[in-house]
């Protein structure tokens, strides 16, 4: 059996033999691909960069300066006429409330934080809020409200409507 087995030189040589025949080829080795995990994780990084970019270059315009600055001082006059509006027509509301309540000297109002507010063009304002009192039976209740006044010359305002609201789940 070992007679059988070719040596090692006689493989060699007739390996080289072949080859120059065209029977065999040399391959190269294959260059080693990137593992898919290496992949994605280089996308990933590439993604998040770049929208870090853009949101950085997005950031940089938006602060770069004030666009249409020249209507900042009237946007800015227009805000503080609504504030001073909304000031006014809060306290107007409580009063409106206050004759509307059985007891209103347990009126407590919610602060102006958890008011709503809106200003309209033709100087009505709307309020919401909500005010805690005592009921005839001495319970404390919570109402919520809906008032809308307008101003009517000097320091008086006209009721437009008043509108106690149910409390709905959640809220």
């Amino acid at each position: 059996m070992a007679g059988d087995m070719p040596d090692r030189e006689e493989l060699i040589r007739q390996g080289i033999e072949r080859f120059k025949r065209g029977e065999l080829r040399v391959y190269r080795p294959l260059p080693s691909l990137p593992s898919p995990k290496l992949n994605r994780q280089r996308k990933v990084k590439l993604v998040f960069w770049a929208l870090f970019l853009i949101l950085t270059v997005i950031c940089l315009w938006i602060l770069k300066e004030p666009h249409n600055a020249e209507l900042q001082p009237e946007i800015r006059a227009a805000a503080d006429r609504q504030h001073e509006a909304c000031s006014s027509a809060s306290i107007i509301c409580q009063q409106f409330v206050r004759l509307r309540i059985p007891t209103p000297a347990t009126a407590k109002f919610g602060p102006p934080t958890e008011e709503i507010c809106d200003a309209a063009a033709d100087g009505s304002v709307i309020v919401g809020s909500y005010v805690d009192s005592q009921n005839l039976s001495g319970a404390t209740v919570r109402q919520k409200f809906a008032c809308a006044v307008k101003p009517s010359g000097g320091d008086r305002w006209k009721l437009i409507r008043l509108e106690f609201l149910p409390w709905q789940v959640g809220g």
